[in-house]
């Protein structure tokens, strides 16, 4: 129980850092409840599918590509009904980070309550820091994505190209992260899987990071252009801004 309760005070801490992010029009915070059970509902949804679909596959690239096919098409199908059916909230390219990361969230947490409820052995002391990983993983690849959907929501010239290229990058981090952590599982994890893995992560929280950034830049142009408050620094100084609306 104590676990449980761990990942979700983690949960929460980082949808208030996602919730900084979004410095000059705040979206309404039962919007951000509302996308975050979308994400635990579309998880649930995903994961019905993807052990349908894991029965026909049997190599570790085939499944890594099932569970992020799967999963970005869901996470997809949630930011979309967010932005057509809630147009007025959903008005530009920073909100497509902001409910993106908010339903990736949801999906991170039904995730890891599910890997948490099979395990048959007490969990071990490295089980709290891949669930935050975890967690982490999936904000960073739905908001990607979420970003990509914002850009064509605000019919910023050219969506088209940078909307396929934030899916291709959500979904080849999620391939890549799967694809490693399914081969060590089996094998027992190496040097090489170690550093493949950090690597990952990380070029996806600074890709991720640039387009929090790009996309603020965005949101103070169009909704308070004489603002003083910024991002100053990424990822962690997000945290803080700099002077009052």
């Amino acid at each position: 129980m104590a676990l449980y309760i761990a990942l979700a005070l983690c949960a929460f801490l980082f949808a208030l850092l996602v919730y900084r992010y979004d410095l000059y029009e705040r979206e309404p915070w039962y919007m951000l409840v509302l996308a975050t059970a979308l994400g635990y509902v579309a998880m649930r949804a995903a994961g019905f599918l993807e052990l349908l679909a894991l029965r026909y596959v049997e190599t570790h690239v085939a499944m890594a590509a099932v569970a992020a096919l799967v999963e970005e098409l869901s996470r997809f199908v949630m930011v979309v009904a967010i932005a057509v059916i809630f147009r007025r909230q959903f008005n530009d390219p920073m909100d497509g980070i902001v409910y993106g990361s908010m339903i990736g969230l949801g999906m991170a947490v039904e995730e890891s309550f599910y890997f948490l409820g099979i395990l048959q052995t007490t969990p071990g002391p490295l089980v709290f820091p891949v669930e935050i990983v975890r967690l982490l993983g999936h904000l960073v690849m739905a908001g990607i994505l979420g970003f990509g959907v914002g850009l064509a929501r605000a019919d910023v010239p050219g969506w088209r190209g940078k909307l396929l290229r934030c899916a291709l990058v959500a979904f080849a981090i999620h391939f890549l992260w799967d694809f490693v952590a399914l081969d060590s599982s089996a094998e027992g994890i190496s040097g090489l899987q170690t550093f493949a893995s950090i690597a990952i992560m990380s070029f996806g929280v600074l890709y991720y990071g640039s387009l929090v950034v790009f996309g603020s830049r965005l949101s103070k142009k169009t909704f308070a252009p004489d603002s003083k408050s910024e991002l100053w620094g990424w990822p962690f100084t997000v945290l803080f801004s700099r002077g009052e609306k």
